[in-house]
């Protein structure tokens, strides 16, 4: 956020919290928006991590408990393995579909110079 457009804001009155608000958070929504985005299509497939911190099979996550259809002391068909792999990736693909305007903007609008 260019330093020239805080000042012109104070030299009007603007009060730190009108700063924040009419400047910095409008301008910084894009980018908010796409890391939110991209946190979460991250963290949604972790495995390392709810498998370190959970202690119960009913807390486990759709990562944790899909590696356990692979175990070699189970048997699961493919039409499981598939249908939950369908199941896992259903829910980042639809934020990404929904919201790829905000990423695609988030990430046009960090590369351009100030």
């Amino acid at each position: 956020i260019p330093i020239e457009l805080l000042d012109a804001a104070r030299i009007d009155g603007a009060s730190h919290f009108a700063l924040y608000w009419r400047i910095v958070l409008p301008l910084s929504r894009n980018a908010l928006i796409t890391i939110s985005i991209l946190s979460f299509i991250a963290a949604w497939g972790n495995y390392i991590w709810p498998l370190v911190i959970t202690t119960k099979p009913e807390w486990y996550t759709i990562s944790v408990t899909m590696a356990q259809f692979f175990g070699f002391q189970t048997y699961t068909t493919i039409e499981v393995v598939m249908a939950s792999a369908l199941l896992a990736a259903f829910p980042p693909l639809v934020v990404y579909v929904f919201l790829q305007r905000y990423i695609i903007e988030g990430i046009a609008v960090a590369g351009l110079k100030g």
